[in-house]
């Protein structure tokens, strides 16, 4: 009937309880959902080492260690499943350490224990506002641009906590995070739009200054009235001068009298000369 080797256990009694969360395995169930959940708020999401400050966030709520994230980055390459990050979308982040959080080891074997144990610690990081411990056991954000990381439940129970920014979840569900991501993918496309049509309305402000338009077809700015109008005055009063000007050269006299009075003396003998006559006909 059973564990003779001569027979399998395929009947309901035997396999009831198998699947995750149900019958005697459900407690085990329990215990590797919170160890997982544990480990992500307290290692690194690309190489799972514990933690150390300076830490960043991407975009979909993770956490790195900065200087392990920079080295895969730059040079020895990344995973797949990371390749959303951006260096200029990451986020420092401002984590409170928890005064009640000592370094500590452990010399059990047994995987039990050994989640025992780690329950049993002081989580390294807390909630300044709630000082509820970053541990996995409650969902925490990260506030960008800041960096402020704190619980969810700051946010609901002092809503100023946000102050305006962007409040972004520490390791969504799977759900979440393909929402995230499509949203994360469109922000991008529109902002390349948007860096495109301002290089190109730029580049024709420039064309336009250059060619001195005032960006109305191409077409050279038309002249107001009062510009026509005083163009007109000072042709006029060219025009002007130039006819006295030939007067002066067709009549001397005039030009004697027009000349600002330079030649008094001619004048003084044009009008003795004119008495002159005068006396002669009498």
């Amino acid at each position: 009937m059973g564990g003779d080797g001569g027979t399998l256990a395929l009947k309901r009694g035997f396999v009831r309880g198998t699947k995750e969360g149900q019958g005697p395995h459900k407690d085990a169930a329990k215990i590797n959902s919170a160890e997982r959940m544990h480990l992500l708020y307290t290692r690194c999401a690309l190489s799972k080492e514990l933690l150390c400050e300076p830490v960043v966030s991407c975009p979909l709520g993770y956490l790195y260690n900065k200087e392990t994230l920079l080295s895969k980055l730059l040079g020895d390459g990344i995973d797949p499943a990371f390749a959303h990050i951006k260096l200029k979308e990451l986020t420092t982040c401002r984590l409170t350490p928890n005064p009640a959080y000592k370094e500590q080891t452990t010399s059990s074997t047994s995987s039990s224990d050994y989640w025992g144990d780690i329950q049993s610690r002081a989580a390294r990081y807390i909630c300044p506002v709630t000082m509820i411990e970053m541990n996995g056991k409650n969902p925490f954000c990260v506030l960008v641009p800041s960096g402020r990381v704190v619980s969810t439940r700051a946010i609901k129970e002092v809503p100023d906590t946000l102050d305006g920014e962007q409040m972004v979840e520490l390791f969504p569900s799977d759900d979440r995070r393909e929402k995230m991501l499509e949203e994360l993918l469109k922000t991008r496309k529109q902002a390349k739009k948007d860096r495109k049509s301002s290089k190109k309305n730029k580049r024709k402000s420039a064309s336009k200054t250059d060619n001195g338009t005032d960006g109305r077809d191409g077409k050279k700015p038309k002249p107001t009235i009062s510009a026509t109008i005083g163009l007109a005055a000072s042709n006029a009063a060219k025009l002007a001068a130039e006819r006295v000007e030939q007067a002066k050269k067709q009549n001397r006299a005039l030009a004697e009298v027009l000349n600002d009075g330079k030649n008094d003396e001619s004048n003084k003998y044009l009008f003795i000369s004119g008495n002159v006559r005068g006396y002669e006909r009498c």
